[in-house]
């Protein structure tokens, strides 16, 4: 028997597909009246609003007999099951709301459960691990009734598949040994003989067009192995060793290599072609914002033309390189430069305010002489 179960937000399309009448019948239910899908589901929203936190608030589940016990089992024995069921995962068949469906559209009879998450008190019916918890509860219940148990039954299935597999391998090396008993000469031969026997052969080539083994296809079955795997006497290598001639890896060789050719010839194509389309916009972008640089330093340099005169547009254009130490040289000569200007300046002033003193002094000892030469008649007729 099979337990799926999940936390979900439930509403109408899972109700409809659970309680659908054309694909089986209603098994049990509990604390609900509704007589459509619709209505049990309001009926159900009712309780779960009064919680407002949680999301998922709907608890949707299967179980799944086996096909023989769902044969056997009576709608008062699933009852059953199916309350122990949910009992074992903590939902509360005498309070909790939920309703069981049985489906009987496929050949195996198997029961859809839809219950409420949230409990009358608005507190939820906790989900951790709920799915491993089903099939646990399951098990156990398998065990209990004497149910046939999917674990058991899955690793018998296994267990048949790999005899299967190994019959249909050791089908194969009988064939692969009774074709080796005709002496085919080449891969050729061989592939031929094995085709008749009911098997396809097919050589693997590798990246560098080499012949690296081979596959064989059951034709019946359509079953398909690598021939090493069968045996170590059917590798490539070891059909080599046993006198088959390789008179296939040329014609390989030779076609998977034309085909790499042209897949290289259009891969460096395409590189090419991606290359020149970055240089391109690398070339584009380098231009754009060196015209942006040259129209940036011309503007800067004629504002400043305009107010430090001609000899800054040199300086801004081309901007002498020099390493720091040699700029503060520079700044220093600079700072000198002016000084030594100043200073001519001062001269200048100093020289030119001595001339002007000099001439004043000279006005005025012409002017006292003019005086003393006006006076000197007046004084000579005092005197007679």
């Amino acid at each position: 028997m099979i337990g799926m179960a999940k936390s979900c937000s439930g509403g109408g399309a899972l109700g409809n597909y659970v309680m659908d009448e054309r694909k089986g019948y209603e098994l049990d239910r509990n604390n609900l009246c509704g007589s459509s899908p619709k209505e049990i589901i309001e009926e159900m929203k009712m309780i779960q609003d009064l919680n407002q936190r949680a999301t998922n608030k709907t608890f949707s589940m299967v179980i799944s007999p086996d096909i023989k016990d769902g044969k056997n089992l009576s709608d008062d024995e699933l009852r059953g099951i199916t309350k122990d069921y949910l009992n074992k995962l903590g939902i509360d068949t005498e309070k909790q709301q939920y309703v069981a469906f049985v489906h009987t559209e496929k050949e195996h009879k198997h029961v859809h459960i839809i219950a409420n998450r949230v409990q009358p008190d608005g507190k939820l019916i906790p989900d951790h691990h709920i799915g491993k918890r089903a099939q646990w509860i399951a098990h156990a219940i398998e065990k209990e009734k004497g149910l046939v148990s999917a674990k058991e039954k899955m690793f018998e299935n296994l267990k048949n598949i790999d005899k299967v597999k190994d019959n249909l391998k050791t089908e194969i090396f009988s064939k692969h040994q009774a074709v080796m008993k005709e002496h085919p000469k080449t891969f050729q031969n061989y592939i031929n003989l094995m085709k008749e026997k009911g098997l396809e052969i097919s050589p693997t080539i590798n990246k560098q067009g080499q012949l690296q083994g081979f596959r064989v296809r059951d034709l019946k079955t359509d079953k398909e192995y690598k021939m090493s795997e069968i045996h170590r006497s059917m590798s490539a290598s070891n059909l080599i060793k046993s006198g088959l001639k390789n008179d296939l890896n040329n014609s390989f060789d030779t076609t998977l290599k034309r085909v790499n050719h042209k897949q290289t010839k259009q891969t460096s194509i395409n590189k090419s072609v991606a290359i020149n389309k970055e240089v391109k916009s690398i070339k584009n972008d380098l231009a754009f914002e060196i015209k942006k640089e040259a129209k940036s330093i011309k503007n800067n340099a004629e504002f400043k033309l305009k107010s430090t005169g001609k000899s800054f547009l040199k300086t801004a254009i081309k901007p002498p390189k020099m390493s720091r130490e040699e700029y503060k040289i520079e700044l220093k000569f600079r700072e000198g430069v002016e000084a030594t200007k100043q200073a001519l300046h001062l001269n200048h002033l100093i020289e030119y305010w001595e001339d002007k003193a000099k001439e004043s002094i000279m006005k005025a000892k012409e002017q006292e002489q003019e005086k003393e030469q006006k006076s000197e008649p007046k004084n000579r007729d005092l005197e007679i």
